[in-house]
């Protein structure tokens, strides 16, 4: 087992490559960079997963009831906040 780490893309919707068994343990911001730290386990097989960003304030639609929320962060001395979910 191990923990790799993968940047949050600052767009919309977007996707991570990430193993199959790969489990989202924490979403942080690193040298001003936002990262999902993942606990992975020796399946590498590897499978797209989608995100999206919204920002506080944004009106949105739930795409889907699986959708779930991962972190909010904090960019630029909090002049950015964004919301990230998994779709």
């Amino acid at each position: 087992m191990r923990i790799l780490k993968y940047e949050v893309l600052l767009e919309g919707t977007f996707s991570i490559e990430m193993p199959n068994d790969g489990v989202i343990l924490s979403m942080q911001v690193q040298h001003n960079i936002p990262y999902i730290w993942v606990q992975v386990g020796s399946n590498m097989k590897l499978n797209k997963r989608n995100f999206r960003i919204l920002t506080t304030g944004e009106a949105f639609d739930i795409i889907s009831s699986k959708e779930r929320y991962i972190g909010t962060f904090q960019l630029n001395v909090g002049s950015f906040v964004g919301h990230l979910f998994e779709l």
